[in-house]
């Protein structure tokens, strides 16, 4: 019987992506003996899933836990691992230009060649922060190892330290994107202590330089983050539409509160109270770990985007070359395109489509097996777990921001879902990915079928304030658009009040 697989995240993400995640992800990174061996993704349309060995999972995570007891995972450590993959990035952006027109093919392929391996260098990273997530069982036991009887005797002490902990010393890139919108609201209000402004007033502030140089920074800063893998970067129309959305809920922008490096700056100086009153040596070093693997998650999954944004032009351009669409050369990986540009042939239409339906990606020892269409499903009906929903399943999982919201659930899959999510309804997501950045600020409250400790997920939450409920497993099976649900982030629950 072969091995089985289960999915430890997934994204909205084409072959290219898929491949490239295979084609790197058994390099060895420094410092530690954690190396993939077995990978395996699986992909129906554009969600697709990151699938990991059980057996090798549970040797994985068993190494890092040896290790942090060792001391490994030091300040040193981390800067090493963020220097394995951000080195390539950065050899990377000095390299790719703005316009590949007149360049020949052989130019394009080593061009190509070049690229692909230093952009999806940050997945062994950013998988080994995936693994780390699942530590949540040690970190609790020593969290409550380091609390006062009278704190341990609070059924929320360790939900309510371990938000409050697990927030990194570092703003995230959604957190940056806020400050900016933040100072751009903040200018705005300002004017307008005393009533709420017109639409007219806005639209005159907009037009201001001030503003205009906000929405530039806004672009040329965080707008290619919301390409994620297949979608299209934000320029300042965007942003500005984004303001005034924003602008229509005056009362409650966020202008009118802390920024949000103030916030940042407050829920540090708490973690430094902690320790203070908590002088557990252990049990800091051990935060600091996971405060780390939490960057690393975040920092990779931004390096990948960037690196994606900045191919954008190399890609367009083969494509152009192979009667393709930037999305639809996707499809293809290094190889092909590069004997497809020696042989100055287009690509072919009816594979592009197989594999757009149904495609996978398998890595056993660094050989990489590509399938499509049928193939890909019977391989992975093989590798893959499956869950199966009991009758009546009760919706439980790991909450990582606490509090308890009734709400209308919104299924959001990806960008595309944009037009039926509203401020205040309930964010339900498969996975949470950076492409639903823009909800998880908006949404009352959050729930994922995955997701873990540190994820995205949880350090937006925390951020944001936001009472979430992470690993239910199933909640976009048994929860459907319109129904009003009780999200109770203090003991992990989802409650269906009525059906929509």
């Amino acid at each position: 019987m072969a091995a089985k697989y289960f999915d430890i995240g997934s994204r909205n993400k084409p072959l290219f992506s898929n491949y490239g995640a295979a084609f790197v992800m058994n390099e060895q990174m420094p410092g530690t003996d954690v190396k993939f061996h077995n990978f395996f993704t699986h992909a129906r349309g554009e969600l697709a899933a990151f699938c990991l060995r059980e057996d090798e999972f549970g040797k994985l995570l068993k190494i890092q836990l040896r290790e942090f007891e060792k001391g490994r995972y030091s300040e040193g450590f981390f800067k090493n691992l963020i220097a394995f993959y951000q080195k390539p990035f950065a050899e990377l952006q000095k390299r790719l230009n703005k316009s590949y027109r007149g360049v020949s093919n052989a130019q394009l392929i080593y061009e190509l060649e070049f690229a692909y391996r230093r952009a999806f260098l940050n997945h062994p990273p950013m998988i080994f922060g995936l693994i780390a997530q699942n530590m949540k069982d040690y970190f609790n036991q020593e969290l409550e190892k380091t609390l006062s009887r009278k704190e341990r005797a609070d059924p929320q002490s360790l939900l309510k330290f371990s938000s409050m902990l697990l927030v990194p010393p570092r703003q995230s890139l959604p957190q940056k994107e806020e400050q900016l919108f933040w100072e751009i609201e903040s200018e705005f209000i300002g004017h307008f202590s005393k009533r709420k402004p017109a639409t007219r007033e806005f639209d005159r502030f907009i037009s201001s330089k001030n503003a205009i140089d906000g929405l530039h920074r806004l672009e040329k800063e965080c707008g290619w983050f919301h390409m994620e893998y297949m979608m299209d970067p934000w320029v300042v129309n965007d942003y500005r539409l984004q303001l005034r959305k924003r602008m229509a809920n005056f009362e409650g922008m966020v202008g009118l509160s802390k920024s949000p490096k103030a916030m940042l700056r407050a829920v540090l100086n708490e973690q430094k109270r902690f320790f203070l009153k908590h002088p557990n040596g252990k049990f800091k070093a051990l935060v600091q770990a996971m405060q780390q693997m939490a960057i690393v998650l975040d920092h990779t999954k931004e390096i990948m985007v960037n690196a994606l944004f900045l191919m954008r032009p190399l890609m367009t351009e083969i494509g152009k070359r192979l009667g393709l669409t930037w999305l639809e050369v996707q499809y293809l990986v290094p190889d092909e395109i590069a004997y497809l540009l020696k042989k100055k042939r287009k690509a072919d239409r009816n594979m592009m489509l197989k594999r757009m339906r149904e495609r996978a990606v398998l890595m056993v020892n660094g050989e990489i097996t590509i399938y499509s269409g049928k193939s890909a499903y019977l391989m992975a009906k093989k590798l893959i777990r499956k869950e199966v929903i009991a009758q009546n399943q009760e919706l439980r999982g790991l909450a990582v921001y606490p509090g308890k919201v009734i709400g209308i659930v919104r299924i959001i899959r990806s960008q595309k879902d944009h037009h039926k999510f509203r401020k205040g309804d309930i964010l339900v997501s498969h996975d949470i990915s950076t492409e639903l950045t823009q909800y998880l600020k908006l949404a009352a409250a959050i729930v994922a079928d995955m997701g873990g400790l540190i994820s995205h997920a949880a350090t937006v939450a925390r951020e944001f304030k936001t009472p979430t409920v992470l690993q239910t497993k199933f909640a976009t099976k048994i929860l459907k658009d319109g129904d009003l649900i009780e999200v109770n982030a203090n003991i992990g629950t989802i409650r269906i009040i009525s059906k929509g």
